[in-house]
C-alpha cells in the first residue's frame, strides 16, 4: 500500500491511494497510473474520472467501491465499471460517517444494496475469486 505516481502499474496485491493535493488519479490507455493536475478549481472531484478510466481500461476486471463521503462524485462512474461488466459496491448510507455518495450511488442503480463496510470486505474478497 503506498502513494501512487505516475507511471505506476496496478497489479494483484497492490493498493494505491490517490496523492493529496488537487490532483486527478486516473488509469491510461495503457494501463499505467496518471497524475494530473486539477487546474485552479476549489474542489476539485476525482473518483468518478478514476471510475470511468478503470472501467475503459479494465472492464469487468474492475471493481469498484464507493464509500462516505460528500456530493455525489463516485456515482457515475460506479455505474460505467456496472455498464462495462465490472464489480459495484456501495458502503450502506446508514453505516457511512457522511451519506450522500454511497446515496446517490444507489439512487443511480451503480448497485442494488448498501453493505456494512466489513460485508464489503468479504464481497471484495469474493470478487476477486471471480475474476483470478
Amino acid at each position: 500500500v503506498r502513494v501512487a505516481r505516475t507511471g505506476d502499474r496496478p497489479g494483484h496485491g497492490m493498493v494505491f491511494l490517490a496523492p493529496g493535493g488537487r490532483q486527478n488519479l486516473i488509469v491510461t490507455s495503457a494501463g499505467s497510473l496518471c497524475i494530473q493536475p486539477a487546474g485552479d478549481a476549489v474542489y476539485a472531484p476525482n473518483i468518478d474520472a478514476m471510475f470511468r478510466s478503470v472501467a475503459e481500461f479494465a472492464g469487468r476486471r474492475a471493481c469498484g467501491v464507493l464509500l462516505t463521503g460528500l456530493g455525489d462524485d463516485g456515482a457515475r462512474g460506479l455505474v460505467a465499471i456496472r455498464e462495462a461488466g465490472g464489480g459495484a459496491l456501495v458502503q450502506d448510507p446508514i453505516s457511512a460517517v457522511i451519506p450522500s455518495m454511497p446515496e446517490a450511488a444507489l439512487r443511480l442503480g451503480a448497485s442494488n444494496k448498501g453493505h456494512s463496510p466489513r460485508v464489503l470486505g468479504d464481497r471484495i474478497g469474493r470478487w476477486l475469486e471471480t475474476v483470478a
